[in-house]
């Protein structure tokens, strides 16, 4: 648990994109840290919500590797797309309301597309650092 509540302001992980969602490994962990009393309170008699979040102040960056492209935001292969929104689901249940994607996508088939998806992801990737840099 200390790796999502512990001190550090972020996590960072780096993803397969398995089967339209996150890799068995990765549920597990998921599994791990989602903890009523850890990182989330459960109180059922409560109207407005039965849960609250116990995680504040962290981020999330994920770094996702996909096979094909377009499962981003417009893409033709958006609505295939079960981890960028799973991800953004269960981490904000517990309190991490910024997470940040960075798709790496067609390096099935290699290329151009694939070079432009690796130039977006690092242009992405800068943006980040210089804003962690700011915040440091």
């Amino acid at each position: 648990m200390s790796s999502i509540v512990g001190r550090r302001p972020d996590r960072r992980f780096g993803l397969a994109f398995y089967n339209f969602g996150m890799p068995s490994g990765f549920k597990a962990y998921v599994d791990q840290i989602v903890r009523v009393g850890r990182t989330f309170d459960f109180h059922p008699d409560r109207h407005d919500s039965a849960y609250t979040p116990l995680v504040h102040g962290k981020r999330l960056i994920a770094v996702i590797s996909r096979g094909d492209g377009g499962y981003g935001p417009g893409g033709r292969n958006e609505t295939l797309n079960h981890l960028d929104p799973h991800l953004r689901t269960v981490f904000s249940f517990i309190g991490v309301t910024e997470v940040e994607i960075v798709a790496i996508e067609n390096d099935e088939h290699g290329g151009s597309a694939l070079a432009d998806s690796l130039d977006s992801a690092r242009r992405q990737l800068l943006k980040l650092a210089g804003e962690y840099a700011a915040m440091a």
